[in-house]
């Protein structure tokens, strides 16, 4: 986690199998970076990203 005043950014790797039709996808992992900003008092996810590692 990286703080910016009133903003925050975490990158992290996730591991991710999803199901569609009740068949899961093959397990692939991902690179995410979200963006949070701290608004009324409250921190918000204002952004996400995710890219697929190969």
């Amino acid at each position: 986690v990286r703080l910016y005043g009133e903003a925050a950014v975490i990158r992290y790797l996730a591991r991710i199998e999803i199901v569609v039709g009740g068949e899961a996808t093959p397990l692939r992992h991902y690179w995410h970076t979200d963006l949070y900003e701290k608004r009324f008092g409250d921190w918000r996810n204002i952004w996400s990203q995710a890219t697929a590692i190969q």
